[in-house]
């Protein structure tokens, strides 16, 4: 049983070790994101890698209100990939998040993720994994039988908001990356 165990740990570190590179990761991926964490995760989400640097992850987990502020870039020598978007303004100055990923088994048609720290020595599957399939290669998930739905409701500074209020204007992020604006009032 050890050796089977340490065969598959070879393969996963032999799968990533100098065979990835960054325009293989460009495109869109379909698959799951979880964590352990604050009560679990598990979402259905869309992972598009652009060419230009952009991203957009459908599941909120990656993302910000502000258009075109999410940026990745693939880090070679440690097989990282490193996400970062405008979480705030304030004053005129934007304010960035990220999140830091390793590249934990890599092929044509799959992708997995673990969330990782420059601190420690380990990536943490246990906060957050991506699991994910390259959807021109494979047929995982067939994304228009998944219905589309609201996964957070903000207004419009961004912050998440309970959409029963009445004369507002808030914007629904739905599941399948895209979004609406709604103007509720009690007329």
């Amino acid at each position: 049983m050890f050796k089977y165990v340490l065969l598959l740990i070879l393969f996963s570190v032999n799968a990533v070790n100098g065979q990835v590179s960054e325009k293989e990761l460009i495109g869109d991926w379909i698959g799951r994101i979880t964590s352990e964490l604050n009560g679990g995760r598990d979402n259905l989400t869309t992972l598009s890698l652009n060419a230009d640097g952009s991203f957009s992850e459908t599941s909120s987990y990656l993302s910000s209100i502000y258009p075109h502020t999410q940026k990745w870039k693939y880090i070679d020598s440690s097989k990282h990939v490193e996400f970062s978007w405008v979480n705030t303004y304030y004053a005129g100055k934007a304010f960035y998040s990220g999140a830091k990923y390793k590249i934990t088994l890599f092929s044509n048609d799959s992708l997995v993720l673990y969330y990782d720290r420059d601190d420690l020595e380990e990536p943490l599957p246990h906060v957050s994994t991506f699991r994910l399939s390259n959807t021109n290669k494979s047929s995982l998930i067939d994304i228009n039988k998944v219905p589309k739905q609201v996964i957070k409701t903000v207004d419009l500074m961004g912050r998440e908001i309970d959409p029963v209020s009445e004369n507002i204007i808030f914007i629904e992020l739905l599941n399948d990356g895209t979004s609406r604006k709604v103007l509720k009032s009690n007329r």
